[in-house]
């Protein structure tokens, strides 16, 4: 199934509650499940003590993160629980119909 097939299907009220996304190919014939996964945080990635090191995660609030410890440090700073979705920069997938 290719990305640029799918439509994305999602049954949650708020970002906060989704803890799984679903997409369904343009033809219907085929489901991929992606949970949502917390970051690994430690008390140095909560203080902001980061490296510098690109090493994107995309977070289930659709912005992209440099590093997993970048994310855990807004997530203790502006007291939010972003998930990760994936490895890598987040994209927009088009939602055809």
């Amino acid at each position: 199934m290719q990305s640029h097939d799918m439509s994305l299907l999602s049954n949650f009220q708020s970002q906060k509650d989704a803890s799984t996304l679903f997409f369904l190919s343009e033809t219907g014939q085929g489901w991929l499940k992606l949970e949502y996964r917390e970051a690994k945080c430690s008390e140095e990635s909560e203080r902001g003590l980061c490296d510098s090191i690109l090493k994107p995660v995309c977070g289930n609030d659709r912005k992209t993160y440099d590093n997993e410890c970048k994310l855990c440090y807004d997530n203790k700073r502006y007291n939010k629980d972003v998930r990760i979705i994936r490895a890598g920069e987040c994209f927009l997938l088009p939602v055809w119909g």
